[in-house]
């Protein structure tokens, strides 16, 4: 089922977040995170179905290890996550880019990084690593990242490349899974159509 797909994407968020909270809590960077500062989310960026643009896919740290469901579930947009750094940072991306699928974010194969101050967090400063995941012709998925700005001072060359290192194995385990999710891409279409009309009617 659908449900599984996303299981396995918001498990391999939350292993991946994992990774990054136990080596920045290590001397060499001694920066520790928690998950309400920090996250590893996955946006539905680009399909044949504009409707599907911006569904979050998955995040690291749902205690149920799945984001959204197409069996009795709501599905949830990014911007409308109840789990704050993952709506603040949402916001924060499509102020800068308006678009999920806008032409810096699309670029494949190249980490976008920018940083943002939380209006929710008393002017707390976040950075912010993207990076576009090719599934097929149609479909790609935006890989986010957000710490706390600052988490990558120290050995900042080390850091980079354990940061791209991260995402990389987002991008493997993503790409093996892309005909699970192609056969499930009818299905989350017609729930969020299901969901639309549910709300509007």
């Amino acid at each position: 089922a659908a449900d599984v797909v996303f299981r396995y994407v918001g498990s391999d968020c939350t292993k991946s977040w994992s990774d990054l909270q136990k080596l920045l809590a290590t001397p060499a960077y001694d920066f520790p995170i928690t998950a309400d500062d920090s996250s590893v989310f996955i946006v539905h960026q680009t399909s044949r179905f504009g409707e599907q643009q911006g569904l979050l896919i998955g995040w690291s740290n749902d205690k149920d290890n799945l984001s959204s469901s197409v069996g009795g579930r709501l599905l949830y947009y990014a911007i409308n996550s109840t789990f704050s750094i993952v709506k603040e940072t949402s916001e924060a991306l499509l102020n800068k880019h308006t678009y999920w699928n806008a032409t810096d974010l699309r670029i494949l194969n190249q980490e976008q990084v920018f940083t943002f101050i939380s209006d929710k967090h008393k002017g707390r400063q976040y950075q912010v690593g993207t990076l576009s995941v090719k599934l097929d012709k149609y479909t790609r998925w935006l890989v986010v990242t957000v710490v706390r700005a600052g988490a990558f001072d120290k050995r900042a060359k080390e850091s980079e490349e354990a940061v791209k290192g991260k995402l990389g194995e987002l991008q493997k385990e993503a790409e093996r899974r892309v005909d699970e999710t192609r056969k499930f891409a009818a299905l989350i279409f017609l729930a969020i159509v299901v969901s639309s009309a549910s709300v509007g009617g």
